[in-house]
């Protein structure tokens, strides 16, 4: 985490980051150059400088002697422009011949090409043994190394003459480069807070930024079905919530004017009545603009059989004020664990009982069913309902929708039941799916009841999640708590090998 935070603190700037390493590394590459340049230089002209001083060497005039100390024989002009010094020795070990008194070599190197220092200088030396005398050739080498050094020099020159005309051309290079990321900034910061229409098409940019435009309309675009959402939201909300206000409202008012108390309190119980509605349908919606609000985020463990159980038991007492027998089915044996959030799934499976249980006719019968079907968990919610006609199936899950059989029914209900477990099972993944049963109930539910009791050919409606994501048990086997409330009666089938029931209420 530290270094990406250090690397994006350094570049600051895009164009100071580019200008910078290019002509940093134009820079190098000149200085670079220039120091192959003064060495292969210097090395071909230690090359030319030692065949100098071999060719001194070996044309000296054999007659030189000490009387002609000094080179001033316009034959060795050149010699004494290159700082060359020469020195002849008898076979004895006297000096025959100096060339220069000031740097007078009084030290014999063995023959051949050699380094010597003397007078604070290195020198090179090339000694040649003849039949009668040494004679021995030096040079300074600083004037080879300046004579490299000058002829680099003027190799370099026009380059580095040239090097603020080069910075230039890429200061416009680079500044053309980076101008449609001006443009696009300036096509963003001219936008109104309330204009979400895409950018550029990702097609009319350059390859470098297709990416962030593509990225940037894809964002607007969430953003603008959030902004529409939340409007529809807004405007839904206030329409179902306005005319339920002024009914309680005008009952209320009726109520401060009613003389009968017995009158009175029949109209003070219907005003309840209306308020628990009013209730119900703001935690609707507030679990409506939860679910909407919903980001993906690391989902945990979740017993699914557990969950199941709870929801069960928490209905048990409504179903059991409308005489319907509500229970949970396990067909299949083993763990139901999956991966998800336990409280959004919590709310839509509760959601789903809910209609179950408020459309389904008295003396009827509500299975939440959890089976396994070719690996795969398959999570049911089968009622003895009026159903959903097929015409009705794609708009059921609209928000504050309620279809013509639930409106005929005359079930209290805000049309947001559906809607909410349809958003949360999209945000785990999840295919819910609604059939129209015309079966038997128990042979569509899984374990029979009692081998005496009769087929009851009733209609009903099913509602399907497929697609969870099993989980591994998070605790031990000996640990787990099954999670079924302890006031249910559970009975196994022994006709249905491991299936068990779960009933939480039956009249």
């Amino acid at each position: 985490m530290s270094d990406k935070r250090v690397s994006t603190t350094a570049m600051t700037s895009i164009r100071r980051w580019l200008l910078g390493w290019l002509i940093g590394g134009l820079l190098v590459a000149a200085v670079t150059a220039g120091v192959a340049l003064y060495l292969q230089v210097r090395h071909e002209a230690n090359e030319l400088f030692d065949y100098q001083l071999e060719a001194i060497a070996v044309t000296l005039p054999g007659h030189i002697s000490a009387s002609g100390a000094v080179l001033s024989d316009p034959r060795f002009k050149e010699v004494a422009e290159d700082k060359v010094t020469v020195a002849v020795w008898d076979l004895n070990g006297h000096v025959l011949y100096q060339s220069s008194e000031k740097f007078a070599l009084t030290h014999l190197e063995p023959p051949g090409l050699n380094y010597l220092r003397a007078y604070d200088q290195r020198w090179r030396v090339f000694v040649l043994s003849g039949p009668d005398r040494f004679v021995q050739v030096a040079q300074p080498t600083w004037v080879r190394d300046a004579l490299a050094a000058r002829m680099a020099w003027r190799t370099v020159l026009p380059i580095v003459a040239g090097l603020p005309l080069v910075a230039l051309f890429i200061w416009v290079v680079v500044g053309r480069g980076l101008r449609p990321l001006s443009t696009l900034a300036r096509a963003i910061g001219t936008r109104t807070p309330d204009s979400l229409a895409p950018l550029a098409s990702a097609a009319s940019v350059p390859t470098e930024i297709r990416p962030l435009v593509s990225a940037l309309n894809t964002l607007l675009g969430q953003l603008a079905a959030a902004l529409q959402a939340q409007r529809l939201f807004v405007a839904d909300a206030a329409h179902e919530l306005r005319s339920p206000l002024t009914a309680l409202k005008l009952q209320l008012q009726l109520v401060q004017l009613e003389p009968l108390e017995a009158t009175r309190a029949v109209m003070l119980t219907k005003l309840d009545e209306r308020l628990n509605r009013m209730i119900h349908l703001v935690q609707q919606l507030l679990m409506l603009a939860r679910s909407d609000a919903a980001v993906d985020s690391a989902f945990a463990p979740v017993n699914l059989e557990a969950l199941a159980g709870e929801v069960v038991g928490e209905y048990a007492p409504l179903a059991g004020q409308k005489h319907i027998d509500l229970g949970l089915v396990v067909r299949d044996a083993g763990l139901y664990w999956v991966e998800g959030d336990a409280a959004a799934l919590f709310v839509c499976l509760r959601n789903l009982v809910d209609n179950a249980v408020r459309y389904a006719p008295a003396k009827s019968r509500v299975d939440v069913t959890l089976a396994r079907e070719d690996g795969h968990i398959v999570l049911e919610v089968q009622d003895e309902g009026p159903g959903i006609a097929h015409s009705e199936t794609e708009r059921v899950f609209d928000r504050f929708y309620r279809g013509i059989a639930a409106s005929k029914a005359g079930a209290v209900g805000s049309g947001l039941g559906l809607a909410i477990a349809h958003r949360i099972a999209e945000h785990h993944h999840l295919s819910l799916r609604l059939h129209n049963r015309a079966a038997p109930h128990w042979e569509a539910s899984g374990p029979a009841r009692d081998a005496t009791e009769p087929a009851r050919d009733v209609a009903g409606l099913t509602v399907t999640m497929v697609g969870w994501r099993i989980a591994p048990e998070p605790v031990p086997l000996e640990n787990r708590d099954v999670g079924h409330d302890t006031n249910h009666d559970a009975k196994h089938d022994p006709g249905h090998g491991p299936s068990h029931a779960t009933r939480g209420a039956t009249f």
